[in-house]
């Protein structure tokens, strides 16, 4: 964050010209934005998140592809992310590519029963039956754990 004590701006009305001093003042006085860094504009992982979202149900996929690969590059933790670009391939129609980012949501949501019901849904789709079987029985398992404990 930039200084703006009184005498941080004189100093800096000495090394500037006149001109480029007011144009300074403004922007410090008028704009506050202008002074934020990088970090404190940007976006948090859920707020990305939510703006792929947005472009994916706008029919943006390759944008929304796009924004959801740099998201999981930044943050490859965040999981739903992994949901999204899965969800996506789908409807593209690229199952294999499906696959992965679900198996890479299932390995980060290990307890998400839903997760490795799609997950087997999506194999057994391509021929993949036993992996299909497998996903499904964890999802059963993970069902019946919640049920029953």
């Amino acid at each position: 964050m930039v200084d703006l004590s009184f005498k941080n701006i004189i100093l800096t009305g000495l090394i500037l010209s006149n001109t480029q001093f007011l144009v300074f003042v403004f922007l410090v006085y008028f704009f506050p934005p202008f002074l934020q860094t990088k970090e404190q504009t940007a976006m948090t992982p859920m707020e990305t998140y939510d703006a792929c979202i947005e472009l994916q149900r706008s029919g943006k996929l390759p944008e929304a592809i796009d924004a959801l690969k740099q998201l999981t590059t930044g943050f490859p933790d965040f999981a739903l992310a992994y949901n999204a670009l899965a969800a996506i391939y789908k409807k593209q129609g690229d199952v294999e590519a499906a696959i992965q980012n679900m198996e890479k949501y299932c390995e980060l949501e290990p307890n998400d029963s839903f997760g490795f019901s799609i997950l087997s849904a999506y194999c057994l789709g391509v021929g993949r039956r036993d992996q299909a079987e497998e996903a499904l029985g964890k999802a059963h398992d993970l069902r019946f754990k919640a049920q029953f404990g």
